[in-house]
C-alpha cells in the first residue's frame, strides 16, 4: 500500500522586532518557520501547501494569527520556509505561552483531537527556562512521527500516518507498477518499501515466488490478468488492492481474471487440484471463458479434491458454453438397377427348330443392400420346339429373391403356323409382365434429448445427446417378364419362337439414418468433483449462457426402384410378345435424428461430494440454459427436438 509523505519539522524560530519587550505588553513579532517534507523512502515531496494558526490558549481561546492561503505552494522539493507575520507583524506577549495549529496539504498535523495544539513561547519561553532546544525536539516528535519497522506511508496522506504494514509472509503482484518484473528478487514488497523491493508482474510468478520463498500469501493489485491460473496448495490469493497505494476496497474490487486453459474442448479460468491445506482466494472478479469448440464447457473454477480451499468475496461471471454438434446426415441411397430388355421373336431359318435357337430372357437388375440381395428376377427365355396349344417354347419369368420380391410373369402358349395361317391357342400367347417388388419402409425418427441437467463423465459435465434414427428399409426386386409363346411351323417347316421376357428391376437401398445432435456445452461458475467440499461464501455469481444444442442429422433419401426391362417384340406371324419385367421397389427414407439438449447454466455444480449447502451465503443471478437442438429433417419421419438446458443455482449429483 502506497503511503503519502511524512513531514519532518526542522526549525521553529522566533524573531522579535527591535522593540523592547515589556512583561504583559504585546510587542510586534515575526516567526521564521521551516520544515522538510520527505517520504518513507527519504525522498523529497515535490510540492504542497502550509497553513498556520496561533491561539492564546490550549483549547478554544482567541485566534491571534491565521496565515490563510498566504503559504500555498510553500513546499518546494520537500522544503518549506515561511515567515509568520511577514506582512503585518504579530502582536505577541513575549512572556506568555501561545499555541500553534499547523495544516499541510489541507490535513491538520498539529491541533487535531489526538495531539492538541502545540505550545511555544515567542521569545523561547520564560527566560528562566533554558530548554528551548529540547522543547523544539519534542515538538518534532509529537507532530512528525517516524514510521516504525515494516511500516510505510504509501498514500501520501499525513492524516493516516504510516498506514501500510508490509506482510513478511506475503508476495506482491502489481503489473501497473513501472518497476514490476518477474525476476528472482520480485514480490517481497511493493515499490517504496525498501531498497530493491518491487512487485511481480504476473500472479503465476507470484505463486512461484511464494513457493520458492516459503511465503503463504500473494497480494494482487487491481488490473486485468489474461493468464490462466493453477492454484497452489497452501498459497492464498488476495485481490482488491489499489495499484501503488495498496489500499484495499474489497467490495469494489477490479482485480480481474480473464485467462483460460484447455482440457480437450473445455476451457477453465482457474484450476485447483489437491488443495487440502488452508488456502483462500478472495477479492477477485473471475470470468469464465467463452467457448467456441463443439460441446466445450466453460468453467470459471474447475476444482478437484479441494477441501482446504475457501472462495470468499469473489464475483464469478459465467461464460458461454460451446455449441452442440449437428448429427451426421444419412446418406442418400442410389437408385436401383434396371432390368435388361427381352430379345425379339425369331424364326428357324430353313428347317424345324433346333436347340441352337434356345436363349435366355433379359437379365434382372443386380444389387445388394448391406449384404441382402435385392436383384430383379430374370425374364423368361425361349426353347425349341413349339407345341400348339401348350406352354412349351416360352419360359416363365423368375420371381425375385426374398420376401416381397416381384413374381415372375407367366409365359405365353404356343400356336400353329400352317401354310402362312396362324391359329392362336386358347390361352394368351403373350408373355405376362413380372410383378413389382415391395417398397422398403421409412426409418423411424430419432428422439430428442429429454434431460436438461446432464451428468458427469470423465471428470467433466456432459449434456444429453439426441437419439439416432433408423435407416430406411430396402425395396425388393421386380419379377422377370414371361416369354411370348411360339408357333409350330408347317408348310414350310419353319418354327417361330416368341419374344423373350424382360428382366425385373432391382430393389433400391434405403436412405441412411440421421444421427442425433450432441448437447451444447455447459456454462458453470464453479465445478467441483471428488474429495471434500471447499468453502464458498460471500460470492456473487452471474450465471452465463449454455451452448445451443446440436441439430439432428437429416435422414437420407431412399433410392428409386430399378425399372423392369421391356419384353421382346415380335415381327413374325405367330410369335408372342415377351412380358415386361417388374419394377423394383423403392428404398425407404431414413429417419431424421433427434436434437441434442442445450447446455446447462449453473452457478455451482458438484459431483461425488454430496450436497453441500452453497445456496445460502452466496448470491446468484442471470443466466440461461442453451436452446434445444431441433430434430433432423426427413422425407419420411423427422426427428424430434431436444430439451433446453437447465438454468440452476446449485446442482449436486
Amino acid at each position: 500500500m502506497r503511503r503519502l509523505p511524512r513531514w519532518a519539522l526542522v526549525t521553529l524560530a522566533c524573531i522579535a522586532l527591535a522593540i523592547p519587550a515589556t512583561a504583559g505588553v504585546p510587542t510586534p513579532h515575526r516567526i521564521s518557520f521551516q520544515g522538510l517534507a520527505r517520504n518513507s523512502s527519504n525522498q523529497p515531496v515535490v510540492s504542497g501547501d502550509v497553513r498556520v494558526r496561533i491561539y492564546d490558549a490550549a483549547t478554544v481561546g482567541t485566534l491571534v494569527y491565521d496565515s490563510g492561503s498566504e503559504f500555498n505552494g510553500a513546499v518546494v522539493t520537500g522544503v518549506f520556509n515561511v515567515l509568520l507575520g511577514g506582512g503585518t507583524p504579530m502582536l505577541l506577549d513575549a512572556t506568555k505561552q501561545y499555541h500553534l495549529e499547523l495544516d499541510v496539504n489541507g490535513q491538520e498535523i498539529i491541533g487535531d483531537a489526538a495531539a492538541g495544539r502545540q505550545a511555544f513561547w515567542p521569545a523561547g519561553g520564560d527566560l528562566s527556562r533554558p530548554d528551548l532546544e529540547n522543547r523544539i525536539q519534542a515538538l518534532e516528535a509529537l507532530v512528525f512521527a517516524e514510521c516504525g519497522p515494516g511500516q510505510f506511508d504509501l498514500n501520501g496522506n499525513p492524516a493516516d500516518g504510516c498506514e501500510f504494514t508490509i506482510d513478511p509472509s506475503g508476495i506482491y503482484v502489481d503489473p501497473s507498477d513501472p518497476a514490476a518484473a518477474d525476476d528472482g528478487t520480485a514480490g517481497l514488497g511493493p515499490s517504496g518499501t525498501g531498497v530493491g523491493n518491487h512487485p511481480c508482474l504476473t500472479i503465476t510468478y507470484g505463486l512461484t515466488r511464494a513457493t520458492s520463498t516459503g511465503r503463504s500469501n500473494v497480494y494482487v493489485a487491481n488490473a486485468t490478468y489474461a493468464e490462466p491460473l493453477t492454484l497452489v496448495n497452501g498459497k492464498s490469493l488476495f485481490g482488491g488492492y489499489r495499484s501503488g497505494t495498496w489500499q484495499r476496497q474489497l467490495s469494489a474490487t477490479t482485480t480481474i481474471l480473464r485467462g483460460e486453459s484447455s482440457s480437450g474442448v473445455h476451457r477453465r479460468a482457474v484450476v485447483g487440484s489437491g488443495i487440502v491445506s488452508p488456502t483462500t482466494v478472495e477479492g477477485f472478479v473471475i470470468f469464465g471463458p467463452n467457448v467456441t469448440g463443439i460441446g466445450g464447457n466453460s468453467y470459471a473454477f474447475y476444482l478437484s479434491s479441494c477441501g482446504g480451499l475457501v472462495l470468499r468475496s469473489n464475483v464469478i461471471i459465467g461464460g458461454v458454453g460451446g455449441p452442440g454438434g449437428d448429427g451426421p446426415a444419412g446418406v442418400n441411397a442410389n437408385d436401383g438397377v434396371g432390368g435388361t430388355a427381352g430379345a425379339i421373336a425369331i424364326q428357324s431359318p430353313t428347317s424345324s427348330c433346333s436347340v441352337a435357337l434356345n436363349r435366355s430372357g433379359g437379365a434382372g437388375g443386380a444389387l445388394t443392400c448391406s449384404g441382402t440381395n435385392v436383384s430383379g428376377g430374370a425374364g423368361g427365355g425361349n426353347q425349341c420346339a413349339p407345341v400348339p396349344n401348350s406352354e412349351l417354347s416360352g419360359i416363365d419369368g423368375a420371381t425375385a429373391t426374398g420376401a416381397g420380391g416381384g413374381t415372375g410373369g407367366d409365359a405365353g402358349d404356343d400356336g400353329l403356323l400352317q401354310s402362312g395361317v396362324f391359329t392362336t391357342p386358347p390361352a394368351s400367347y403373350f408373355g405376362a409382365n413380372g410383378g413389382t417388388g415391395l417398397a422398403g419402409s421409412n426409418g423411424s425418427a430419432g428422439i430428442g434429448a429429454a434431460n436438461g441437467f446432464g451428468s458427469v463423465s470423465g471428470g467433466n459435465w456432459l449434456g444429453a445427446p439426441g437419439g439416432s434414427a433408423s435407416a430406411g428399409g430396402f425395396g425388393r426386386g421386380g419379377g422377370g417378364g414371361g416369354a411370348g409363346g411360339g408357333a409350330d411351323g408347317i408348310n414350310p417347316e419353319r418354327d417361330v419362337l416368341g419374344g423373350s421376357g424382360g428382366g425385373g428391376g432391382s430393389g433400391a437401398c434405403g436412405g441412411g439414418l440421421g444421427g442425433g445432435g450432441s448437447a451444447g456445452g455447459g456454462s458453470i461458475g464453479v465445478f467441483i468433483t471428488s474429495g471434500s467440499p471447499p468453502t464458498i461464501t460471500g460470492c456473487t455469481f452471474v450465471r452465463g449462457l449454455g451452448g445451443v444444442g446440436g441439430r439432428g442429422g437429416s435422414g437420407g433419401r431412399g433410392g428409386l426402384g430399378g425399372l423392369g426391362g421391356a419384353g421382346g417384340l415380335s415381327s413374325f406371324l405367330g410369335g408372342g410378345f415377351g412380358g415386361k419385367g417388374g419394377d423394383g421397389g423403392s428404398g425407404g427414407n431414413g429417419g431424421g435424428g433427434g436434437g441434442g439438449a442445450g447446455g446447462i447454466s449453473c452457478g455451482i455444480f458438484t459431483s461425488g461430494i454430496g450436497s453441500p449447502s452453497y445456496t445460502s451465503g452466496n448470491t446468484f443471478s442471470g443466466g440461461a440454459g442453451g436452446v434445444a437442438g431441433p430434430g433432423g429433417l426427413s422425407l419420411g419421419s423427422a426427428g424430434t427436438a431436444g430439451v433446453a438446458g437447465s438454468n440452476t443455482t446449485v446442482t449436486s449429483q
